[in-house]
């Protein structure tokens, strides 16, 4: 049985990635893509 999550991560120095984590026979498997900012969404601003 396997799994995928793709998800932004925040290292101790506050810096984010986008990481892969995948759900193997054997374990868990992780990915760093690359680097990212996300943005908290505001409703009611376009």
């Amino acid at each position: 049985m396997g799994g995928r999550i793709v998800a932004p991560m925040q290292d101790a120095s506050g810096q984010q990635a986008l990481v892969v984590i995948d759900k193997t026979a054997q374990g868990l498997k992780q990915v760093l893509l690359e680097p990212v900012l996300f943005v908290p969404l505001k409703s009611g601003i376009a």
